[in-house]
C-alpha cells in the first residue's frame, strides 16, 4: 500500500457473483481500476463519474467499498482489512472532489451497516443500478443486488422470481458459485399498508409516479423493479422495436427489442434478454396461412422453473399480407462495416419477413427455411406435413439439410445425415399411416394422411434416404414364396420323354410278374379236383 499519489489494496475481489476472483485495486486521484489475476487488461473509472462512495463491513469480518456512478452502475469491491478503509478515507477526503464553477464539492464517503442478525423479512432500497435488501426496523444493509447480471423479472403468486444471467457473469471472467436466481416473498394484507408506504416514499425519491395498488402485490413489486431498474436498457442503444409478436415458447406476446449485442423480450410483468452469441440456429416454417421462426439456443433460458432450448415465434395473418417501413437506428456506414447483411430501411415489406432479416443480420447467422414438398404447388406454402408425436399434434417441416418438427412436446430437429432409413407402416385400409424414422433414436410418427405419402417418400428419397414399407415388402415375399412352391410341386409331376419307353416296358413287366405268382399261388393250393383237371391239361400239353 502506498500513501503518495496513488493508493494500492492487493487481494480484492471485484464482481456480483458469490465467489470471485481475486484482483489489485488503484486509486488515484484522477481515476481508479482493477486488475483481477485472471486478466491482462484492467478495467478503468473515471474519478469525475463517481456519485459516491459507501464503506462497510461484511460478515467475514472484511469491509466492502460500494462505488455508484452516474449512469446508475454499482461497482463492489470486498476483502478490504479495517487499515485499508482507513487508509481509503484519508486518500479520499484529500484527493476525490469534483469542480464546479471553480469550486470543489468533495464526493462524499459514507458508511453503511451490515446487519449481523437473522430476519425472515426486511426492505428493499434501490441505489444506482442495484437492490439493497436491509432490516425492517434498524435499516442495516443485509446484502446488495447489483442489476448488471439481471436477466428476467417475473412475478409468481405472492413471490417475485429474479433469473440472473450466468453467461455475462462468466464472460466477465467470474468462476465458481455464480447467483443464478433469487425469490422474493411480498407481504400479505396485514403487511401490505406497510409496503405501499415504503414503495410511496421510494416512487417519491425517484420522482416516479406511485404504482396502484391491486390485489396481486407480487405483481406491483415485480412492476416497481421494472419500472426503478431500466431493464430494458437505454432507448438510444435500440437499434429497432417490435411490438406484441406472438411466442408459442415461451408462451407470452412479446415487446421486442433489439440491441446491437442482444434481443430483449418484455411484457407487463417479466422481461428477459438474449445475447446474439447465445443464439445457434435459425429456422423459417411458412404455411399457407401462419409461419414460424424458430431460434434454437445455445444455453437453456430459464423462466421459472422452466428451461428453454427454444424460442418460437408465430406470424399469422396481417403480419404474412400488409407491408411497412422498418427504419433502423443505424447510417448506411455502419451497415457497411459492422452489419453487412443489414440495411437502414426495410420499404413495403411484411412483418415476418423484416424481423427474420434484423434478427438474422445481428446474430450474424443464416435463415433455414422450410420447402414445399414435391408435386404441390411452392406458392401455396404447404410445407408442414401434419401429423402426432406421442400424442401431441404437430407439423413436420423439410428443410435443406434436416426436417424440423414443431412443436408439442418440444421441437426436434433432425438432421439428414443422421437418419439411416425410414419405414412407413399401417399402409393398409386404414385412411393414416405412420412413420418410423431411424437416426440416433427411433422417431415414431402416426397419424399422417395417406394421401401424403408418396410426396413424403419423394422428399425423403431427393435427400438419398431409403424409404421402405415392412408390411408391403412382407406381403410381396408371401406371394413369392407361395409361387415358388407351385412351381416347385409341378416339376414333381413332370415325365422325362426320353425314359417313358424305358418305364413302360417295367410296368409290363411288373404287371406279368403279377400275374405269374398267382397262378403259382393257385397251382400249389389243394382244392377237390384241382389237381386231376390240371393234370388232364398238362397231358395235352405234351401231345401237341
Amino acid at each position: 500500500m502506498e500513501e503518495s499519489a496513488s493508493i494500492i489494496f492487493k487481494s480484492i475481489s471485484f464482481s456480483h457473483s458469490i465467489k470471485l476472483p481475486l484482483g489489485v485495486l488503484k486509486f488515484t486521484p484522477e481515476a481508479f481500476g482493477f486488475k483481477s489475476r485472471n486478466h491482462t487488461e484492467a478495467q478503468l473509472y473515471d474519478i469525475g463519474e463517481v456519485v459516491e462512495f459507501s464503506v462497510g463491513q461484511l460478515f467475514n469480518m472484511k469491509y466492502r467499498i460500494r462505488v455508484s456512478m452516474k449512469d446508475e452502475e454499482l461497482l463492489i469491491f470486498d476483502g478490504l482489512t479495517e487499515e485499508n478503509v482507513d487508509a481509503f478515507k484519508k486518500f479520499a477526503a484529500k484527493y476525490f472532489y469534483h469542480e464546479q464553477e471553480n469550486t470543489r464539492i468533495q464526493i462524499p464517503v459514507v458508511a453503511f451497516e451490515m446487519c449481523f442478525d437473522g430476519c425472515n423479512y426486511g426492505r428493499v432500497a434501490v441505489d444506482g443500478a442495484g437492490w439493497h435488501f436491509v432490516s425492517a426496523e434498524a435499516l442495516k444493509n443485509y446484502f446488495s443486488v447489483p442489476m448488471t447480471f439481471v436477466n428476467s423479472i417475473k412475478p409468481s403468486g405472492q413471490d417475485v422470481d429474479i433469473q440472473f444471467d450466468i453467461q455475462e457473469q462468466e464472460e466477465r471472467g467470474f468462476k465458481g458459485d455464480l447467483l443464478s436466481s433469487m425469490r422474493m416473498h411480498i407481504p400479505t394484507e396485514d403487511n401490505i399498508q406497510v409496503f405501499h408506504n415504503f414503495v410511496a416514499d421510494l416512487a417519491a425519491e425517484k420522482e416516479m409516479a406511485i404504482p396502484e395498488r391491486k390485489k396481486n402485490h407480487a405483481a406491483d413489486f415485480a412492476e416497481y423493479l421494472l419500472n426503478t431498474t431500466d431493464l430494458t436498457g437505454t432507448s438510444s442503444n435500440i437499434l429497432c422495436r417490435f411490438e406484441k409478436i406472438k411466442c408459442l415458447m415461451p408462451r407470452a406476446n412479446y415487446d421486442c427489442q433489439l440491441y446491437p449485442d442482444y434481443i430483449r423480450l418484455t411484457t407487463a410483468t417479466q422481461s428477459f434478454r438474449l445475447p446474439w452469441n447465445q443464439i445457434g440456429a435459425l429456422f423459417l416454417c411458412r404455411q399457407e396461412r401462419k409461419a414460424y421462426f424458430c431460434i434454437s439456443l445455445r444455453r437453456e433460458l430459464r423462466q421459472g422453473k422452466t428451461n428453454y432450448n427454444w424460442l418460437i415465434f408465430q406470424f399469422s395473418d396481417g403480419d404474412l399480407t400488409e407491408n411497412n417501413t422498418y427504419k433502423l437506428n443505424l447510417t448506411e456506414e455502419e451497415c457497411q462495416s459492422k452489419y453487412t447483411l443489414l440495411k437502414p430501411e426495410y420499404a413495403n415489406i411484411v412483418r415476418s419477413d423484416a424481423f427474420c432479416s434484423i434478427v438474422q443480420g445481428l446474430a450474424k447467422k443464416k435463415v433455414h427455411k422450410s420447402y414445399s414438398l414435391p408435386g404441390f404447388d411452392p406458392s401455396q406454402f404447404y410445407h408442414g406435413i401434419e401429423l402426432t408425436l406421442k400424442a401431441n399434434q404437430g407439423q413436420l417441416f423439410i428443410m435443406e439439410q434436416a426436417c424440423l418438427y414443431l412443436f408439442k412436446p418440444y421441437p426436434l430437429y433432425i438432421a439428414f445425415s443422421k437418419i439411416e432409413s425410414v419405414e412407413f407402416l399401417r399402409m393398409g385400409t386404414t385412411s393414416n399411416f405412420d412413420m418410423l424414422v431411424h437416426a440416433d433414436e427411433d422417431y415414431e410418427f402416426t397419424g399422417i394422411d395417406k394421401s401424403m405419402a408418396d410426396a413424403i417418400q419423394a422428399a425423403f428419397e431427393n435427400n438419398r434416404i431409403t424409404v421402405s414399407n415392412p408390411e408391403e415388402t412382407l406381403k410381396q415375399q408371401i406371394i413369392a414364396d407361395e409361387n415358388e412352391e407351385s412351381d416347385s410341386e409341378d416339376e414333381d409331376f413332370q415325365i422325362d420323354l426320353d425314359d417313358e419307353d424305358a418305364m413302360e416296358d417295367e410296368a409290363l413287366n411288373e404287371a406279368f410278374e403279377a400275374q405269374y405268382q398267382k397262378k403259382r399261388t393257385a397251382a400249389n393250393t389243394n382244392m377237390p379236383g384241382e389237381k386231376e383237371e390240371r393234370g388232364e391239361i398238362d397231358a395235352k400239353e405234351e401231345e401237341n
